[in-house]
């Protein structure tokens, strides 16, 4: 019977995150890891999500240059907490992890890894992996004077990069310090003529340049945005309009379960 109600839990949580209001600004970040490589590499990039104040399901999808990485694929590195599904589109990994128990999950998770190999023939320099999180595709389990509810929240995202070094470097910039930047990957080359790498010069903690876009696929469509609304009214109904009804539907079927599971067991309880 736990069983029955945690599936039937997860399937609202999917439909009711996203029509309902989204709680606390501040609710951590979801920040991809900056790296560096050689051509030919292989190579992990771990996802994280860092001050989370409590998830149930989270959906984000994280971008790649197919002519710098080539996909392997994705890493459950919370799998003891969370089931995994995982698609490749076009420009990027939509990854969905939802709870496998029902309660939320909080503090610094390690969501996942992304493991690519880098092409032979990758341009050496800067490649950008943005992740994007759309607006209640991030859901949590909220207790509040004894009623419990489901609540969509948005976390701040922080881009994550892989520099391809030079096979050889030019370092032709001088530093303030007597050291030499490569003009092309970004390398320092110290006094002492060791060589380091600076994944996160220039780049903030939190990347403003992917701010709650869609996690779901890109759109494929030549319209312009304006266009599309235009061509979507009225077009009738549509699956988005019904979510409020199905929820409401599955809720009243778990609390006629849970009634009938209490009934039984007073009654049991009575005939002993």
């Amino acid at each position: 019977m736990k069983k029955i109600i945690s599936v039937i839990f997860a399937c609202v949580l999917l439909l009711v995150s996203f029509a309902l209001p989204v709680c606390a600004d501040d609710y951590g970040i979801v920040k991809v890891d900056r790296v560096s490589a050689k051509a030919g590499d292989s190579i992990s990039v771990p996802v994280s999500f860092t001050d989370c104040s409590g998830i149930y399901v989270i959906r984000f999808r994280v971008s790649y240059d197919k002519a710098v990485l080539e996909y392997v694929k994705v890493k459950e590195t919370a799998k003891d907490s969370f089931n995994y599904t995982v698609n490749e589109t076009d420009d990027g990994i939509i990854v969905v992890m939802d709870c496998k128990s029902i309660g939320n999950v909080d503090g610094n998770i390690k969501l996942c890894a992304l493991e690519f190999k880098v092409k032979k023939n990758a341009p050496a320099g800067r490649s950008l992996l943005p992740v994007y999180i759309k607006d209640k595709d991030v859901a949590a389990i909220k207790e509040e004077n004894g009623k419990v509810s489901v609540v969509s929240v948005t976390p701040d995202t922080s881009a994550g990069t892989v520099t391809v070094l030079c096979s050889e470097h030019k370092f032709d910039i001088d530093g303030e310090n007597g050291d030499k930047k490569c003009s092309v990957c970004g390398a320092v080359k110290e006094k002492d003529g060791s060589v380091s790498v600076d994944d996160t010069a220039g780049l903030p903690e939190v990347d403003i340049s992917a701010p709650s876009q869609s996690a779901s696929d890109a759109p494929v469509s030549s319209h312009t945005d304006s266009e599309k609304d235009d061509t979507d009214q009225g077009k009738g109904l549509k699956l988005g309009h019904f979510i409020p009804i199905i929820a409401a539907v599955i809720i009243g079927i778990i609390g006629v379960i849970v009634k009938l599971t209490t009934k039984k067991k007073a009654s049991d309880t009575t005939e002993q």
